[in-house]
């Protein structure tokens, strides 16, 4: 597997909205380039594909397979870290990071 290479940002930040859900309302990214994230993240190893159990109806968790090693900071619930929002945040990632990871961004 070859790492996810991805261009510079160029322009402005995407509008989000400030309440839950926290939803990307401009800037969604084409069907091709979501379909290769997804591809990428559910052929990490050790990492299955779950309806999440804590976003929005539809989205797509990265869970850590059962009995591999994992911070117990990085779990949103259970052990779900990441998802990919359906449409109509098409695109849109959630990954949680422990603080000591964070830390230097």
């Amino acid at each position: 597997m070859t790492p996810l290479e991805l261009p510079q940002r160029a322009g402005p930040k995407p509008e989000t909205q400030n309440r839950l859900p926290h939803s990307q309302l401009t800037q969604h990214g084409p069907d091709e380039v979501i379909a290769g994230l997804a591809a990428f993240c559910f052929a990490l190893p050790d990492i299955i594909e779950e309806p999440s159990g804590i976003s929005v109806p539809g989205s797509r968790a990265l869970v850590l397979r059962d009995g591999v090693a994992g911070n117990p900071a990085a779990f949103m619930i259970g052990r779900e870290f990441a998802h990919i929002h359906p449409r109509p945040d098409n695109g849109s990632m959630h990954l949680m990071l422990p603080p000591e990871d964070v830390a230097g961004l």
